[in-house]
Parts: C-alpha cells; structure tokens; sequence
C-alpha cells in the first residue's frame, strides 16, 4: 500500500513538472490518502493500513490539504520513505 502511495505522488510530481497539471494537493481521511490535481475535480482515493492511517491522521491532525511543494508536504513524503524503510527492515528480520 505504502507502495502505491509513493507511485502515485511520483506521478502527480511528473505531471507538475511536464506542466500537465500546474500542482496537487494530498488530504488524509477515511483510512486513506485523496489525492487531487489543482485543474481537476478527479479525486484518487489511496487506501491505507491502519497504523499508517493513525500515525498520518494524527501527526497532520486539522491539516485539511497538503499542497505539493509545501512544508507539510515534505513531511509526508518524509514519513512515507521512513515507513518503507521500516518496513523494508523487518522484512529482513523476518527472513532471517
């Protein structure tokens, strides 16, 4: 899922940086991520596990959007790279 997540803001940045879509903006509810480019009503729904939810929903809690280029957003990003991390290390915990 995190996976997915990652895929699909990579997209929308290369959408940004083409100039197909002039930005985007992220917004956590309902066990998912809504991703929505800035000259569009299309909303992506991304859903998410739960303890990623609840970490998300609580650190960006009263955020309403993240819009692409801002601070909360590199802070997102930060915390979905750190989740791959962590999960990409317990795999291999688990194999050993």
């Amino acid at each position: 899922m995190v996976d997915k997540v990652t895929d699909t803001l990579e997209m929308l940045e290369g959408l940004v940086r083409d100039g197909k879509i002039p930005s985007f903006s992220v917004s956590i509810g309902n066990k998912s991520l809504r991703v929505k480019a800035d000259n569009s009503n299309e909303v992506r729904t991304i859903p998410l596990r739960d303890e990623i939810y609840d970490s998300l929903h609580t650190y960006f809690y009263g955020v309403e959007n993240i819009a692409y280029r801002s601070h909360d957003y590199s802070s997102l990003k930060s915390f979905i790279h750190a989740r791959i991390m962590l999960d990409k290390m317990l795999n291999q915990e688990e194999g050993l």
